[in-house]
């Protein structure tokens, strides 16, 4: 009879859970993580909720692409067919261009949702298929998305009603910093090869439910030890290749850490260029608010971007299995803007979103909103100096703010008949690196 394998898994978010979930059954398991909780950037709240329906610590959406993560779910039990919302690719920006995919074959999909765009003219819908090409086929040294788009003479509104929000809503990075190779990637995986994979999961619950229970529960159904707020110090190199975590021996170790905390795990014999490789990995803030209102709020769509102001996307919470009157508003980068109070961002969001409405049925969950949306007001940016490579993901505490609304024309209402607001803000911190989908 063999005997298995012990492997320690420093770090409990989805990639250490993923990790310890394929080798329990396989190998003596045992899983260390720094938190309180499971889920790393991608979890629940553990603090009260201020009357949200939930709150997790960031707005997340998934992909169908997501091969990786589906089979996870699948693995420990997880329903995301039941737990999340799925949508066709779609793009809804309230201030420019819109369009759904069609239920074609990859790429026909897009290229009927591109000819039958909204809000931008024919001449501009012809480059935007033209650019789209050209990525897809383009290879050679990787340039910054920026610079390619102007090689491709791209126009201004393309490039606010399309291209930097999708650099910033992928790779949560400049578009004059992104990596054309990396984006080209993500859509050839995400959008270009199958019509599926570029559907939107968007969770109706909150993530630890969605995922992180389920991991917890299947790994301790098969046999897994887990350590909550167990820091692991440096590791040691033992003899016959082993490896002790905390003075305790393992055959070997998974660091599902964040890069800015692998230095401080790399044994003392570690080379200098590898201890070092990791510090040149750049990553940026994605600042999430959420908001709730007295009466019930509605989108034009369940995801509605913006092309200017501060805010790029809002969420409707209302069909994503929260409360109606919710609103989840994302910042990519925005430390570029600062670290405002709560007040300051409860106006960024009035300011970026002030809709001009009239009812019919909402288009993607069939519910009842106020219709179509009209000028928005537009609110500047506050530049800020790049963040150098700091500390782990944190989260701002949830606080409550007095009476105020999203927009003034928000369902057609005005401010003063909203009552009370409350607002969540939760920022972590993203890479600017995005490998190809699982």
């Amino acid at each position: 009879m063999s005997v298995k394998r012990k492997i320690a898994v420093i770090g409990a978010g989805w990639s250490g859970l993923s990790a310890a979930v394929n080798l329990a059954g396989k190998a003596d398991v045992t899983v260390f993580e720094a938190g309180k909780t499971a889920g790393g950037r991608a979890r629940a709240l553990a603090a009260d909720n201020a009357g949200f329906s939930f709150l997790d610590n960031g707005q997340h959406i998934m992909m169908y692409a997501y091969r990786g993560v589906r089979h996870l779910m699948d693995k420990i039990g997880a329903d995301y067919r039941h737990d999340c919302v799925r949508l066709p690719l779609q793009w809804h920006l309230a201030d420019g261009l819109q369009f759904h995919t069609a239920s074609l074959p990859a790429p026909l999909h897009l290229l009927w949702g591109v000819l039958g765009a909204k809000n931008v003219r024919w001449s501009d819908k012809a480059a935007l298929l033209k650019q789209m090409r050209n990525l897809r086929i383009w290879h050679g040294e990787d340039v910054p998305v920026g610079k390619w788009l102007r090689s491709q003479q791209c126009p201004q509104k393309l490039l606010a009603g399309f291209w930097r929000p999708l650099v910033l809503g992928a790779l949560n990075t400049p578009i004059e910093d992104a990596s054309l190779r990396v984006l080209r990637a993500v859509l050839q995986d995400g959008v270009w090869a199958d019509k599926r994979a570029a559907d939107y999961l968007l969770p109706k619950t909150d993530l630890n439910t969605l995922l992180v229970e389920p991991a917890i529960r299947f790994l301790r159904q098969h046999g897994a030890r887990l350590y909550f707020e167990r820091r692991v110090g440096r590791l040691a190199l033992l003899p016959g290749g082993r490896v002790a975590v905390n003075g305790e021996p393992f055959d070997a170790v998974v660091a599902a850490v964040a890069p800015y905390h692998i230095s401080a795990l790399m044994p003392s014999e570690t080379p200098e260029d590898i201890q070092t490789a990791f510090e040149g990995i750049r990553y940026h803030a994605i600042t999430t608010i959420y908001l709730r209102y007295a009466e019930t709020v509605r989108l034009p769509s369940v995801m509605t971007g913006l092309a200017e102001g501060t805010v790029q996307w809002f969420f409707q919470r209302g069909c994503l299995g929260a409360s109606d009157r919710e609103v989840a508003a994302v910042i990519s980068v925005s430390e570029h803007v600062g670290r405002l109070s709560a007040e300051e961002w409860n106006t960024a969001c009035r300011c970026g979103f002030a809709p001009h409405l009239s009812r019919n049925r909402h288009p993607d969950c069939g519910k009842s909103h106020y219709g179509k949306t009209g000028n928005c007001c537009l609110l500047c940016k506050q530049t800020a100096a790049r963040l150098p490579v700091a500390a782990a993901k944190r989260h701002l505490s949830c606080r409550r703010l007095p009476a105020s609304a999203l927009s003034r024309h928000l369902g057609g209402r005005s401010a003063e008949r909203f009552g009370g607001c409350g607002i969540g803000i939760v920022r972590t911190w993203q890479f600017g690196v995005l490998n190809r989908l699982l």
